[in-house]
């Protein structure tokens, strides 16, 4: 018996085969392709709202309402202790003690000027007139100080906060300290206070004493609101402040800070002379209140020296401390 081999054609076979199969992959591809597509924009709505497993943007309604409560606790808490903090802070302010001290004040720069040149104090003169009469400036003027740049808040007013109008309009009242019944006003109405009583020497036509060497400083006291001056016993009035103290009024006086100090400022002349009329106290945030002012003006600087200057503020009830400055303001002034 003989066998014999028979001939295939394996290898044609093999292509047919793999020409099939790389068809069937195609089409595979195809479906596969145009599958994953449609599987994109299935698994987004299921993720916005999956009906099989109650989910909304991927969260159960338990779910959602445990995380809502967590972020209602949470910033109801923040907000709590805000506000605990905003209320401490309201609390722990001191309203008889004033906010702007120091060089936050009016008067925080060292004087500096030469009685010759106009230049050299107008910057002084223009700022009084500017607090006394709040008068017209440039919109774009600017004044250069020592130490500050002092830009006018309202440069284009007009109106005068210690016109006798605009106090009258505002509810101020005439007020007279050797007045008998003066006690018996309503303390919630404010005095007037009339420029006059600054005497004629620190005026505005006098450039305030600066263009012939006897310059005029004015003194202002800070509002403690409720506070109101106790007169001062005969022992409790300092020698300086004997000749003009007068019941009715807070003393002022003003010295050199050492005795070099005191031999180079020269007497001071102050207007009104008994200091600041108590009528503007207790201060009550009154509709229409004014501070009152002192003009303290220096009659006989010496040339060329700087003078350290300590003035102080006199009643029973003001007390006095050379290291924190209490009743008391320092400056300095130079004239060349």
């Amino acid at each position: 018996m003989v066998y014999k081999e028979v001939p295939t054609n394996e290898s044609g076979d093999k292509k047919k085969h793999g020409a099939k199969e790389a068809d069937e992959q195609i089409g595979h591809g195809e479906s596969k392709f145009v599958k994953k597509k449609g599987d994109r924009w299935r698994k987004l709505a299921l993720y916005l709202c999956n009906p099989e497993k109650k989910t909304v943007l991927d969260r159960t309604c338990s779910s959602w309402a445990k995380i809502t409560s967590f972020y209602i606790i949470y910033y109801a808490l923040l907000s709590g202790l805000w506000a605990a903090m905003l209320m401490g802070f309201f609390v722990t302010i001191d309203d008889r003690e004033p906010r702007h001290q120091n060089y936050d004040s009016l008067i925080k720069y060292n004087p500096e000027f030469n009685q010759g040149e106009e230049d050299s104090y107008k910057v002084y003169t223009e700022n009084l007139d500017k607090f006394l009469y709040n008068m017209v400036y440039n919109k774009y003027t600017t004044l250069q100080q020592i130490g500050a740049m002092i830009v006018p808040q309202h440069p284009d007013s007009s109106e005068d906060e210690y016109s006798d109008e605009n106090q009258t309009e505002a509810g101020a009242i005439d007020c007279d300290p050797s007045d008998p019944n003066q006690d018996y006003r309503d303390p919630n109405l404010a005095c007037k206070y009339s420029l006059s009583r600054l005497g004629s020497e620190c005026v505005s036509e006098k450039h305030y004493g600066y263009d012939v060497g006897r310059p005029c400083v004015m003194l202002k006291m800070n509002k403690l609101f409720n506070w109101e001056p106790e007169p001062m016993n005969n022992e409790s009035i300092p020698a300086e402040l004997k000749d003009r103290y007068k019941p009715g009024y807070v003393g002022v006086t003003c010295e050199g800070r050492s005795d070099a100090d005191r031999d180079n400022m020269g007497p001071v002349v102050f207007y009104p002379s008994a200091g600041f009329d108590a009528s503007f106290f207790p201060y009550k945030n009154q509709k229409g209140y004014v501070a009152p002012l002192v003009m303290a003006q220096f009659t006989r600087l010496r040339l060329g020296t700087l003078v350290i200057v300590n003035c102080k503020v006199w009643a029973e009830n003001i007390y006095h401390d050379t290291n924190d400055r209490a009743g008391s303001v320092h400056f300095e002034l130079l004239m060349d």
